[in-house]
């Protein structure tokens, strides 16, 4: 399911023309007095594009800014 969310959005992407890079299981950290805190969706969508080598979005950081889009998959089981 993951890598189907993650090839319609890249399709949509390059449809559209947006400057997005589609990334998949990136930390997203909040404050930078508590980096531990945050969230790790499954799939994101970042505008602007960052690089697919980025571990971590820290919304502190120049050039960062929330998910425009964030998708967390889960299971009945995970849930």
């Amino acid at each position: 399911a993951i890598d189907q969310i993650v090839q319609v959005l890249r399709a949509w992407v390059l449809r559209v023309g947006r400057d997005a890079s589609v990334l998949r299981n990136v930390a997203v950290r909040f404050e930078r007095t508590h980096p531990q805190v945050g969230c790790d969706p499954d799939v994101c969508v970042h505008e602007p594009a960052i690089p697919a080598t980025e571990t971590s979005i820290c919304l502190w950081r120049e050039g960062r800014s929330a998910p425009t889009i964030a998708v967390e998959v889960v299971s009945e089981g995970s849930a």
